[in-house]
């Protein structure tokens, strides 16, 4: 539901001057075909036409999606510490 309604919470964001903030979407989620498309407010919306999205999704806004790469490298940390 929240995808059929992206362009409309991201025109919400951008009037309270939020257009640069960080977003995400997360197509198909914990499955093997899932995706993650990642933008700002002021471009999410054309990336997720672009890409033809139409499975379940989740929309992540705020600085947390900045931290993705972040997150990453920690995940990595930590499956080198569990083997070792």
């Amino acid at each position: 539901m929240g995808l059929h309604k992206l362009e409309e919470i991201m025109h919400t964001f951008s009037l309270y001057g939020k257009g640069k903030t960080p977003v995400a979407v997360l197509e198909n989620g914990t499955r093997s075909d899932q995706k993650i498309f990642v933008g700002e407010v002021s471009n999410i919306s054309a990336k997720i036409r672009a890409e033809a999205i139409s499975g379940p999704s989740i929309i992540v806004v705020g600085e947390v999606v900045a931290q993705r790469n972040r997150w990453k490298e920690v995940q990595s940390q930590l499956a080198l510490h569990a083997v070792a």
